[in-house]
Parts: C-alpha cells; sequence; structure tokens
C-alpha cells in the first residue's frame, strides 16, 4: 500500500520508503510537513516534502511529493494515455540511467484500479523552471545539448524500451479527441486558433493513416513526449544543475518531435526563426557525434515539421477535455503579453507557414500506404 494523496502520508510509509536508501547512519523520520509547489499542472498534486529526522543524517531534509490528481474527469480524461502509469515506469526503469539528468527517484508505484501514482523525488536546489512567455535562447541551447545524445542512447534500441508505449502502436489515440476539439471551437475564435491550424489539423485527420505508416519506419527513439520550457530546471549559476522532469508522456517516437515542441513552444518566433537553423543543426550533430549513423539532416528537418503538427494535435486537445466556456473566460483575462492564444496556437502556425507542413502531409498522403496497405504488404 502506498499513500494516492497528501492525506494519506504517514511516517510510517515514509520510514519504510528511505530505509531502502543509501542511509548509512540508520536515521528515522520523526515529523513531516508539505506545502503545495507554487506551480501546479493540470493532472498532478504536487507537495514539497520536508522532513525532521531523529539524528543528522545525510539523507534529504527536502523532498519532491507528486500524486495523480485526485478529481475523476482528470482521471478519465487521461485514462486512455495511462500518463500515470507512463511516469511511474520511466522512473522504475531508467532514472538515472535514462541519459538525460532527471530528479532522482526514492519511491514510484502505480495502482491500476484507482489510476493512482505516488513518487518521491529530489528537491532540485539552485535550479529555476523557466517562464513560458520570457525565457532565452540560452535555456533553450542547454535543453538541446541533453537532448540529442538522451535520443542517442535509446537510438533504434526499441526491444529495450518494453513498458514505453509506441506513438505510433495505436494510430487512432488522438483521432476522437481533436475531431471533437475542432466541433467545440466556438466560431468567434476561430481565428484565434488560427485558419492554417484547423487546415493543418483536418488534412492530419484525413491522411492519418499514411502519415502514421511514415512515421514509424523511423528511426524511432525514446522521447519525452511533451518537450517544452516547463519540463526543464534550469541552472540558475553556471556550475548548478539541470534537470527534466514530467515524464507522463514517454513515449517511442522519431526524435525531432520533442525538439519541435521545445522550439516552437520555447522560443518568441523571432528568436525561433534567428535560432532554429542553427539549434536543428546541433541536434543533428550531437546525434552523429553519439553514435547515429544513416540519419541525414534532411530527414531531421522532415521529423521536425511533422513535430509541428504532434504540436497542435496536443494543443488542440483542450477543446476536448475542458469546459470551453469557462476556459476562454480565464485566457480571456490574461494580459496580451502572457496570451496563451499565442504559445497554443499562434506561434506554432507561423512555424507551420514558414515550414510549408500543409504541403508536407500532402506530399506524405501520396507517396505513403495507408496501414492496411502496409499490412497487406
Amino acid at each position: 500500500m502506498f499513500p494516492t494523496q497528501v492525506g494519506e502520508l504517514s511516517i510510517v510509509w515514509l520510514n519504510q520508503t528511505l530505509t531502502d536508501q543509501e542511509n548509512r547512519q540508520g536515521a528515522r523520520v520523526v515529523d513531516f510537513s508539505t506545502e503545495p509547489l507554487a506551480d501546479q499542472g493540470r493532472t498532478s498534486a504536487v507537495y514539497l516534502l520536508t522532513l525532521t529526522y531523529d539524528q543528522l543524517t545525510e539523507m534529504p531534509t527536502k523532498l519532491v511529493l507528486k500524486f495523480a490528481m485526485d478529481q475523476d474527469f482528470v482521471k478519465d480524461a487521461l485514462q486512455d494515455q495511462n500518463v500515470f502509469e507512463r511516469e511511474v515506469t520511466f522512473y522504475r526503469r531508467f532514472g538515472d540511467g535514462a541519459g538525460i539528468p532527471v530528479p532522482r527517484c526514492y519511491a514510484a508505484a502505480y495502482d491500476a484500479e484507482k489510476n493512482a501514482c505516488v513518487l518521491l523525488l529530489e528537491y532540485i536546489e539552485n535550479a529555476h523552471q523557466p517562464d513560458l512567455f520570457h525565457g532565452s535562447v540560452a535555456e533553450v541551447d542547454i535543453a538541446v545539448e541533453h537532448l540529442a545524445p538522451f535520443h542517442a542512447r535509446w537510438w533504434q534500441r526499441q526491444e529495450e524500451l518494453a513498458g514505453i508505449p509506441c506513438e505510433y502502436d495505436r494510430p487512432d489515440q488522438h483521432v476522437q479527441n481533436v475531431t471533437r476539439a475542432l466541433e467545440k471551437i466556438p466560431e468567434e475564435h476561430r481565428d484565434d486558433v488560427g485558419r492554417t491550424v484547423i487546415e493543418v489539423l483536418e488534412l492530419w485527420l484525413k491522411h492519418r493513416s499514411q502519415i502514421v505508416v511514415h512515421c514509424a519506419r523511423g528511426p524511432l527513439t525514446l522521447c519525452h513526449g511533451s518537450f517544452h520550457r516547463q519540463q526543464l530546471l534550469c541552472p540558475t549559476a553556471e556550475n548548478d544543475p539541470f534537470r527534466v522532469i514530467d515524464w507522463q508522456s514517454a513515449t517511442i517516437d522519431c526524435g525531432p518531435i520533442d525538439l519541435a515542441r521545445l522550439l516552437v513552444t520555447g522560443l518568441l518566433p523571432a528568436a525561433r526563426r534567428a535560432h532554429e537553423t542553427r539549434l536543428v543543426e546541433r541536434y543533428h550533430a550531437l546525434l552523429v557525434e553519439n553514435g547515429v549513423a544513416d540519419y541525414p539532416l534532411e530527414q531531421v528537418w522532415q521529423h521536425y515539421r511533422l513535430g509541428i503538427v504532434r504540436v497542435l494535435v496536443l494543443h488542440i486537445q483542450v477543446f476536448a477535455h475542458f469546459n470551453v466556456k469557462l476556459m476562454l473566460e480565464h485566457w480571456g483575462r490574461v494580459a496580451e503579453e502572457q496570451s496563451l492564444w499565442k504559445v497554443l496556437f499562434q506561434w506554432p502556425e507561423q512555424a507551420l507557414m514558414e515550414h510549408a507542413v500543409p504541403e508536407l502531409l500532402r506530399q506524405i498522403a501520396r507517396e505513403t500506404p495507408t496501414i492496411e496497405a502496409e499490412e497487406q504488404g
């Protein structure tokens, strides 16, 4: 048994959990306190856990405690994506050996019947979560330097990734949500979403089968699946730590899908245009340096362009999962310089047009068989 919400946390469970760690002095927890972290996600409840021991110890006095959000509508919306199980699996299977810096995991457990989980993670001092709208190019540079070696570590090694779902094993997993989302966009907000965005998503729905076949041919690797700026803990000074958090979307996919999410939503459009080519070429060079062969830069760019579509496939689903009226009222109260319309839809729309993504989708549809035709040989 393990706690599935903060009210169930106990000294007994903490001592049972921490006894299995490098607790050489045999220190015991005698008291604890919890405080919700300021930046809560939409799917999880996250707390700063402060521990008091019965003696001086090298064990951590601060940890991060993460639970599945204890709300049925959240769990129901995410049930088919297995997000809680994915993150637990990632930390259990890979953790420190993932090939990218992540917080140390002290406990990871999942209850399939309740669709509930708990994670007990390292608290990272001297690191900050970048601002979604005003982050620096330097922060994205650091992320790219870590992302490419991570992808190279698991390049074409799907047999070692058991338990991590492949994005293309369930080709229809997003179709229902995207279809529903497009139907729920109010007419007066379709320009806010972007006519090109809607056109591309309709093309994606129409040619989904061919796109799946094209991407499933790979090469594939272990991906974060939601690699945006707020999944990073960046150093505040030169020798401070860097970590990647929130592995609920861990998946097997084409590596540049992660890269596109980072650049398209992590840089203001002008900054992206100024640095995009350099960053994509740097990503490719790091792959090669870390042993990846037979993956030309041209193919990196093609998968990157498809990654822009993936960004929108994920973003548009807010209209499927949430109360549209309440969501739009909230967005309407946000200052213009921090408009979620921009980061969710308008920035990606600019990237779609600059990279001729509609034409790419039509080309793939012409040149690639459907799933059924591919299976028939």
